[in-house]
């Protein structure tokens, strides 16, 4: 038998089985204090990707939302719609006034076609007196306007198509086919679209003519202004009313007793200013329009001898800035519109048709 110290470890195999142990774990703790090149690279490897994935879908989601078709105000482009609001101008038997496009100022006459018929891809209208020169007009671009009546308020619209069929009848009037436009535009055959404002929006107006007219160089200045000649305040006083405005310019009626009493005149290119009170329903505020006018054309009414006045707009005002009782004037810019006025009047418009339970089909989806 052996003796009990043989059974005991030596010194030095002890330490030479200790030692790589040591080691070991001397290598795992130094792996865990400071990480590796290859896991540094790793983790900006993810870093770079994840970046690289946001601002990918950073610029989806900018692709897709600017990648929407814009749609102006006024502008009508659904085809259900487009045919509802022409299907309703048939049967209402309403007058369409065509115009062949042109380059250059010269004005083009207009013809004047009534309604025929509507399917689904074809307008037909009839035209008289022109079946010899009709003949040639197979293929043409035409622009076409029309209205609808609608509780004694005129709804415009203008489109653009080409005449598909030119067929002459036995009686000598002309049919004219035409493909349904793809866009229908809320305005008239004149440059500015036209309304007879709402009497619930109109908070009054006022108009400085002949003696009360401001000199021109104390425009700005309200303070050195006579009273106005003429005033208009709802349920108080109506010497006068805007029969009719655009962004262009507006119809004013003057009745006739209020001419007389008043000695008051009117001359074609005459100056004026007229100020315009507005609601603004969108945002329950009053629109104030200051409007330096020229007197375009004047008639008078036949039963009641009132003069009708129709007037363009040369500039607008604003108060200014520093003071209120001081009149800041703009030039109007190259589309003789204040623009203001001008979206003021195309949401009437369209506020009309929302409002109007005979038309409620008209703009169903």
């Amino acid at each position: 038998m052996l003796p009990y110290t043989d059974y005991l470890p030596q010194p030095s195999t002890l330490s030479d089985r200790i030692a790589p142990l040591a080691a070991s774990f001397k290598n795992i703790g130094e792996s865990m204090a400071a990480p590796s090149s290859m896991d540094i690279s790793r983790t900006l490897l993810i870093i770079a990707i994840t970046a690289l994935l946001f601002i990918l879908g950073f610029i989806v989601v900018y692709l897709r939302n600017h990648s929407k078709k814009f749609t102006p105000l006024g502008w009508i482009e659904s085809p259900r719609q487009i045919y509802q609001i022409l299907r309703n101008a048939v049967r209402h038997r309403s007058t369409f006034e065509l115009q062949f496009p042109h380059r250059g100022a010269q004005r083009r006459p207009i013809l004047r076609c009534s309604a025929n018929d509507i399917t689904t891809t074809l307008l037909t209208l009839d035209a008289s007196g022109v079946k010899n020169a009709a003949r040639n007009w197979t293929g043409r671009v035409v622009n076409c306007y029309f209205k609808i009546n609608l509780n004694g308020q005129h709804i415009y619209y203008a489109f653009s198509t080409r005449i598909a069929n030119v067929e002459i009848t036995a009686s000598g009037r002309s049919e004219l086919a035409m493909p349904l436009p793809e866009r229908l535009e809320n305005r008239q055959k004149r440059a500015f679209l036209r309304i007879a404002p709402p009497p619930e929006y109109m908070l009054g107006s006022a108009l400085w003519l002949g003696r009360s007219l401001p000199r021109l160089e104390d425009m700005p200045y309200m303070g050195k202004w006579a009273k106005p000649a003429l005033v208009s305040l709802p349920g108080k006083m109506q010497q006068f009313c805007v029969s009719d405005i655009s962004a262009g310019g507006c119809r004013l009626l003057i009745p006739r007793k209020e001419m007389l009493d008043l000695g008051l005149e009117f001359t074609i290119a005459q100056h004026m200013v007229l100020l315009v009170d507005l609601l603004n329903p969108e945002g329950h505020e009053r629109l104030r329009f200051w409007l330096h006018c020229r007197v375009q054309n004047i008639a008078a009414q036949y039963d009641t001898r009132s003069v009708e006045t129709g007037v363009q707009f040369l500039a607008w005002a604003a108060p200014g800035a520093r003071n209120t009782a001081e009149l800041e004037w703009f030039a109007l810019d190259g589309s003789y519109e204040v623009d203001l006025l001008g979206n003021w009047i195309i949401r009437r418009h369209l506020e009309l048709f929302r409002d109007n339970s005979e038309v409620d089909d008209l703009y169903a989806t």
